[in-house]
């Protein structure tokens, strides 16, 4: 489950950027966080790699991206998900640029 809040979560954060300051993920201080420590060292779970590469390239500047991609037209749950003035589409982009202006999607 966490898998889908990072994808769904990390393109939000970046968008959002002109108003929110910082973000941070409640889960990466508990129970299922992304390093555990053991006595001979730090294991690295499977959810640290979706934060590792937001943080590699989602630096800098963030950039307006449009795509106009195909909506999903089936049942939601709850059905206020989606509605005439939000559709739900299959594809949610984000994008930055860094220093060296490479831009990253």
């Amino acid at each position: 489950m966490i898998y889908l809040f990072l994808a769904r979560s990390g393109p939000v954060f970046v968008r959002q950027t002109k108003y929110v300051g910082l973000t941070n993920i409640a889960q990466s201080v508990n129970a299922i966080s992304p390093l555990m420590t053991t006595k001979d060292g730090v294991v690295l779970q499977t959810t640290w790699w979706p934060l590792w590469l937001f943080n590699m390239f989602m630096q800098e500047w963030t950039l307006s991206v449009h795509v106009n991609a195909a909506a999903y037209d089936g049942e939601t749950s709850p059905k206020r998900l989606r509605n005439a003035a939000m559709q739900t589409p299959w594809l949610d982009v984000s994008a930055s640029v860094d220093k060296e202006g490479t831009a990253s999607l």
